[in-house]
C-alpha cells in the first residue's frame, strides 16, 4: 500500500475501460446554473444592505462573504430539488439478467474503545442474515480492534472466544487488536490491508456501530462485481437506535428529507461519488495500489494522519482512473449517532479538523473536478459557520434594526435565507402528506405534524450552538493545532452543571450579548432566535438527552419507520446483543446456559436489482 504523491498524478493501469455516463455534464450544470443564478440575484438584493461610507474593502468583503453563504445554500437547495425530481419521476425499470462473478469478501468492523455487545451483536448479525440468503459470494467478518482501555480489551477477548465456541459461523469470525492505535482508523484499515487484504477481492467496510441487512450488503457486493470499473459503491445512511431527543431528531431528519439530498448528490456524481468511510464496498487491490495516505504537517511540526480520509481515498481512487458510485436508495444500511449534544460537538471536532485539511489537498495533481468539487463543499460545510457569524457580528456592529431606512431589505433577506433553508424540509412535508403509505410509517397525520415541528424547532436551537463550536474548530484547523477531541461516546452521558457552563461558556456571553442589543433597540428582532439559542445554550444541551424511546403516544416521540414497522435485522441484532451483555455481566467462567442463538430470519430471494 504504497503512500501516495499529491504532487503527481497516478493513473492505475489494472483499471478496466470506464462505460460512458450519458447526459451526465448536462445534469450537472442543470443544478449548478440555477444555483449560481440565485446567487448573483440574492447578491444584488444584499447590495442595500452595505452601510454608507465604508470602506471599499470592507463593502468588498461583505458582499464576498454574503455571496459565497448564498452559494453553498443554492447549491445544497438546487441538489435537494434534483433529487426531489428524480424521485418524482421515478419509473420501474425492465431488469435484465446480468452475471455476476462471486467474490470473496471480507466484512471489516475498526473499532476503539467501543460497546462491546454492540459490536459483535451487530458482526454476528450480519454474518447470520448473509448465511440464510441465497448467494454466490464468501463473506468472512473481522473485528479490527484498536482498543486502549484494559476493561474492554478483555470485553473483546471474552466475547470473541465465546462467539467462537458456541456460533455456527465460527470459522468466518476474526479478532485483531493492534497495540497501538497509530494513524486511528486509517492505521487500522492500512495495517489489515498489508497484512490480509491479498486474500479478498473487496471490503465490506464498517463503522462501529454500523449494522447492515444480507439485503444491502448483496446489493453492493452484485454492483462491484457486476462494474468492473468501480473501486468503491458506497451505500446510504440511516440513523438508528436513537434514544435521546437529539439522536431521534437526526433519525427522523435523515427518513423525512435526507433522500432529497442523497439521491441529488448521486445525480450530481455519477461514477465520480464519494466514500463516506463505512457502510460501502471497496475492491481491495485498487484501494492498496491507490489510496495510501501521507501525514499532515501541524504547527508544531508534528505531522498528523488526515482524519476525514474517507473523501481523499475516494479522490485518489478516481484520480487513478476507479469509479465510485453511490446507491442513494439502498435500504437496511444503519449507523449509529451520539445521544447528547456534547458527544455530537465532540464528535464534529474530528470531522471539521479534517474537513479543512481538504483545502489543503483539493489542489492536488491528477483529481477529477467533482473529486475536488467534494473536498471543497466538504470543507464549506464548516465555512459557512463562521461565514455566518461574520455576518451576524457586521450586523451586530452596525447596529441594523427593523426601523433603519434599509429595513424591508433586511426582511427581505432574512425571510429569504429562512425560506431557503426550510424549503427542503417542507417538500419533504408535502411528499409525505400525499403518500399514505409513507405517512403511516410516521404515525399518521397528527404524529408526523407534530415530530415536524419538533423538528424545525430543534434544527434552529441547535444550529447557533453548532455555529460557534464549528467556527473555534476552523480556528484551530487554520492554525494547525493538533487534533482535539475525547473518545467517541455513543451511549450519551449525563454532564453535570458545571460541565455544560465551561463547555458553552462562550455561546452564553454572545447570547447575552445579542439580546441586550435586541432589548435597547439597537439590533434587529431577527437576530431574536440566535439570541435566545446562544443564551439557553447549556438548558438545550441539558435537554438534548432527554430519552424520548418508550414514552407514551401522547408525547412526542418523533417516530419513524424503524418504530412503527421495525425491520427484522435490527430485531435479531438485539438478541444477539442482548446474549452478549448477560456473558458480559456474568462471572469470568465459562457459561454453558449462555449461548448465541441464532435468529430466525425469513428466508429472501437472491437480490435481482440493477
Amino acid at each position: 500500500m504504497p503512500i501516495q504523491d499529491f504532487s503527481r498524478s497516478h493513473r492505475d493501469p489494472k483499471v478496466p475501460p470506464k462505460p460512458a455516463q450519458p447526459f451526465i455534464w448536462a445534469k450537472r450544470i442543470a443544478v449548478f446554473v440555477p444555483a449560481l443564478i440565485c446567487t448573483i440575484v440574492l447578491a444584488m438584493l444584499f447590495r442595500d444592505t452595505v452601510p454608507a461610507g465604508g470602506s471599499t474593502m470592507k463593502n468588498a468583503a461583505w458582499i464576498a462573504t454574503i455571496t459565497v453563504t448564498f452559494f453553498w445554500i443554492s447549491f445544497v437547495l438546487c441538489l435537494s430539488a434534483a433529487g426531489l425530481i428524480t424521485m418524482m419521476r421515478r419509473r420501474v425499470a425492465v431488469i435484465k439478467p446480468k452475471f455476476t462473478p462471486p467474490l470473496k469478501v471480507a466484512i471489516l468492523m475498526p473499532v476503539y474503545n467501543e460497546d462491546v455487545s454492540e459490536v459483535f451483536a451487530n458482526v454476528l448479525t450480519m454474518q447470520d442474515d448473509l448465511n440464510e440468503t441465497p448467494n454466490l459470494h464468501r463473506f468472512s467478518a473481522f473485528v479490527l480492534s484498536d482498543s486502549q482501555d484494559p476493561k474492554i480489551i478483555a470485553q473483546e477477548h471474552r466475547a470473541f472466544t465465546h462467539a467462537r465456541a458456541t456460533h455456527a459461523l465460527s470459522d468466518q469470525l476474526y479478532y485483531r487488536r493492534r497495540e497501538n492505535n497509530q494513524d486511528f482508523k486509517t492505521g487500522n484499515l492500512r495495517h489489515w490491508v498489508t497484512n490480509w487484504g491479498a486474500h479478498y477481492d473487496a471490503m465490506l467496510v464498517l463503522d462501529a456501530d454500523s449494522l447492515m441487512s444480507a439485503q444491502a450488503v448483496l446489493r453492493l457486493t452484485n454492483t462491484l462485481a457486476q462494474n468492473p470499473h468501480l473501486g468503491i459503491v458506497q451505500g446510504a445512511l440511516r440513523i438508528f437506535r436513537g434514544r435521546s431527543l437529539i439522536a431521534r431528531w437526526q433519525q427522523f431528519a435523515g427518513v423525512a428529507f435526507g433522500a432529497f439530498f442523497a439521491r441529488g448528490l448521486a445525480l450530481w456524481s455519477g461514477d465520480e461519488g464519494n466514500f463516506f468511510g463505512h457502510n460501502a464496498i471497496v475492491r481491495t487491490r485498487a484501494f492498496a495500489a491507490c489510496s495510501g495516505l501521507p501525514a499532515m504537517p501541524s504547527r508544531e511540526d508534528v505531522h498528523i494522519p488526515i482524519l476525514s480520509h474517507d473523501f481523499v481515498e475516494a479522490a485518489l481512487m478516481r484520480r487513478a482512473g476507479w469509479g465510485i458510485r453511490i446507491l442513494p436508495d439502498l435500504e437496511d444500511s444503519y449507523e449509529g449517532t451520539p445521544e447528547t449534544l456534547i458527544d455530537f460537538i465532540r464528535r464534529d471536532r474530528r470531522w471539521c479538523q479534517g474537513n479543512m485539511q481538504h483545502l489543503r489537498i483539493m489542489s492536488s495533481a491528477g483529481f477529477h473536478l467533482i473529486s475536488r468539487h467534494h473536498l471543497l463543499h466538504n470543507a464549506l460545510t464548516y465555512l459557512m459557520s463562521p461565514a455566518w457569524l461574520a455576518l451576524i457580528l457586521f450586523w451586530t456592529a452596525h447596529g441594523f434594526t427593523t426601523t433603519e431606512p434599509n429595513s424591508s431589505a433586511n426582511f427581505l433577506i432574512f425571510g429569504v435565507i429562512y425560506a431557503m433553508l426550510l424549503a427542503p424540509k417542507i417538500a419533504g412535508a408535502i411528499v409525505i402528506l400525499a403518500s399514505k403509505s409513507k405517512l403511516r410509517t410516521f404515525g399518521g397525520v397528527a404524529d408526523f405534524a407534530k415530530s415536524f415541528a419538533v423538528e424545525i424547532v430543534v434544527s434552529f436551537l441547535i444550529a447557533p450552538i453548532m455555529m460557534i463550536h464549528q467556527t473555534i474548530g476552523v480556528g484551530r484547523s487554520i492554525f494547525r493545532l493538533p487534533p482535539h477531541w475525547g473518545t467517541p461516546v455513543r451511549q450519551g452521558e449525563k454532564h453535570s452543571l458545571k460541565t455544560l457552563i465551561h463547555f458553552h461558556a462562550i455561546e452564553i456571553v454572545l447570547g447575552f450579548v445579542l439580546a441586550s442589543g435586541i432589548a435597547l433597540g439597537s439590533l434587529s428582532v431577527w437576530l431574536s432566535p440566535i439570541a435566545f439559542s446562544l443564551a439557553l445554550a447549556p438548558v438545550i444541551s441539558h435537554f438534548s438527552r432527554f430519552d424520548l424511546k418508550g414514552r407514551p403516544s401522547n408525547v412526542i416521540t418523533l417516530d419513524t419507520i424503524l418504530d412503527q414497522e421495525k425491520p427484522e435485522i435490527l430485531s435479531a441484532a438485539d438478541v444477539h446483543r442482548r446474549t452478549f451483555e448477560k456473558l458480559l455481566r456474568s462471572p469470568l467462567v465459562y457459561d454453558a446456559s449462555i449461548k448465541l442463538k441464532r435468529p430466525a430470519f425469513r428466508q429472501k430471494p437472491v437480490e435481482k436489482r440493477a
